[in-house]
């Protein structure tokens, strides 16, 4: 899936679709984003040494687990719920590409939980065990669609 795809799966938009491709396999997902350097998550973090913050790759990889459970996604918005045993080891900086692999640990509708890790290179930058509630949305005629 890339950037377009992506708006059909996810409600994020803008700047806070952070995915440029997802891969979505059975029981994996892999997603990649490139940091440009012009985010504004980097505009004070910190500036003349920019950072991606944790927070935010927690984010990418919440977004990219959304993959996981794509069809019980439909017609719900995935509110990340928990963020349990997150560990962040390396830097990312402008130019890098974070790679993102992630797994379902367990899902039983509205509760979906999915390891994952983020990686730039081969070098791991971030783990986390993460959990979602779907919720289910009223169709309003503005929101996303779904691939």
């Amino acid at each position: 899936m890339d950037r377009k795809q992506l708006q059909g799966l996810l409600p994020h938009r803008g700047d806070m679709l952070l995915l440029d491709n997802l891969d979505i396999q059975p029981d994996r997902v892999r997603g990649w984003y490139r940091v440009q350097g012009n985010e504004w998550f980097l505009h004070g973090h910190f500036p003349g040494r920019p950072l991606v913050p944790g927070v935010v790759l927690c984010e990418m990889m919440a977004q990219a687990c959304c993959g996981l459970f794509r069809e019980p996604l439909e017609g719900c918005i995935p509110l990340l719920v928990k963020i349990e045993n997150a560990s962040f080891r390396r830097s990312v900086t402008p130019g890098d590409t974070v790679k993102i692999e992630g797994g379902t640990v367990c899902g039983r509708s509205p509760l979906y939980t999915a390891d994952c890790r983020a990686y730039v290179d081969s070098a791991l930058c971030a783990q986390a065990r993460l959990s979602f509630v779907l919720q289910r949305q009223e169709r309003t005629g503005t929101e996303y669609g779904h691939v």
